[in-house]
């Protein structure tokens, strides 16, 4: 989040105490819900965030029907950084951010967050970035497990949009059908 933006809103709540604090800990509460910013200057996939703790985030910030799209990837594969470029740009950015909250899970130099990785099924066994679609019980929806992705570089982003929207319409197609066993129509 810009600096400035902080000033110019903090700034004028200052007179209040207790409104600054309130207005802190929502912005706190934001930045970290926002974990999946798109910023083409800096590096995707950040080895200091608690992926556990961001899936227990996205999980309690969904909207109604949304997904949870985590992305496994490492800031040296040149793949997982043409992915992540590929999901902040339109059109493919503004249907995720509809539809889904993005948790980026860095697995470093493949032994970084395995416990994350064994968890949601190995995806990255066949190369990265891999995907996995949960929903807010962390529940697999569906999942990119064959190296699909893995030659994100020689993709167009057309192909990259087309593949994801695919894999995002088997989500929600697999939520409905849960919500209609539970009895629970969408």
């Amino acid at each position: 989040m810009d600096a400035s933006l902080l000033k110019g809103i903090i700034k004028p709540a200052i007179m209040n105490g207790y409104t600054a604090k309130l207005l802190l800990i929502a912005l706190l509460a934001v930045s970290h819900v926002t974990f999946a910013q798109c910023n083409k200057k800096a590096l995707p996939y950040d080895a200091n965030r608690n992926p556990k703790s961001d899936i227990e985030q996205a999980a309690k910030s969904l909207g109604n029907r949304q997904l949870i799209l985590l992305t496994f990837g490492a800031n040296w594969c040149k793949d997982c950084r043409v992915f992540d470029q590929a999901l902040c740009s339109d059109p493919l950015k503004t249907l995720l951010n509809r539809k889904a909250k993005i948790v980026k899970i860095d697995i470093g130099q493949w032994d970084h967050n395995q416990d994350i990785v064994q968890q949601f099924g190995n995806p990255t066994q066949k190369g990265i970035p891999a995907i996995v679609i949960i929903e807010q019980n962390q529940k697999i929806l569906t999942a990119a497990r064959g190296g699909e992705l893995a030659k994100a570089r020689s993709m167009s982003q057309s192909a990259i949009e087309s593949y994801l929207s695919n894999l995002m319409n088997q989500a929600e197609q697999r939520l409905q059908v849960a919500a209609v066993d539970q009895g629970n129509s969408p």
